[in-house]
């Protein structure tokens, strides 16, 4: 069964605040290159992505290859604003892990609106309905946004890897490694409306 079978109500909108209704469905390749200038953007703000983390758009497309990938669009202006990345954790010694890590990127302007919480939830709705029993996460100590968020979702530390990565303007970093098990969670977050995919595809042209 593909991603797809998993995730058929996609695409779809869901309310990400009470301003902001955004576009979901599977990113499309070819706005990998778009999608690499915010992993790029968030690196230079240091928003929880090392310098180097991604040095090169093949380093990048390599982990969206085993991934699962999201594109986020605002159907008032038809861009790429955010991206969901999830994938298998690294934390396994399995060829077919039970849980799952990822990435929320967020293009700069969309952080006013405070919505990395409601993102997470919809990844962490993604991540259930792909089948994964639960999630182990890794998070520079530093993006105090990101950690709050899974905090608040019931995420628990369970350790930290000490200079996981080099932050720009503030150094080697550590980070801290969250996890959260989906037996017993109540998942809050529905789509208002699914679309066929030949709208979506007319609509990213």
């Amino acid at each position: 069964i593909s991603e797809q079978d998993h995730l058929s109500y996609l695409p779809a909108l869901f309310q990400v605040s009470p301003e902001k209704l955004y576009y979901f469905d599977f990113l499309n390749p070819r706005l990998y290159a778009e999608a690499y200038h915010l992993v790029l953007q968030a690196s230079e703000r240091g928003d929880n992505i090392g310098v180097d983390e991604f040095p090169t758009l093949e380093s990048f497309v390599e982990v969206l290859e085993r991934a699962d990938n999201f594109m986020v669009l605002d159907p008032s202006t038809r861009r790429l604003e955010a991206v969901l990345i999830i994938v298998p954790c690294t934390y396994s010694r399995s060829a077919d892990p039970l849980y799952a890590d990822g990435y929320i990127i967020v293009e700069e302007n969309l952080q006013k609106y405070d919505i990395y919480r409601e993102l997470l939830k919809i990844s962490i709705k993604f991540v259930k309905d792909l089948k994964y029993e639960g999630c182990l996460v890794n998070t520079f100590a530093n993006h105090t946004n990101s950690i709050s968020s899974l905090r608040a979702e019931g995420f628990v530390p369970m350790g930290c890897i000490p200079r996981s990565g080099y932050i720009k303007g503030q150094g080697w970093t550590e980070s801290m490694i969250l996890f959260k098990d989906f037996k017993g969670y109540k998942f809050p977050v529905r789509f208002i409306h699914s679309f066929i995919h030949s709208f979506i595809h007319s609509f990213i042209h």
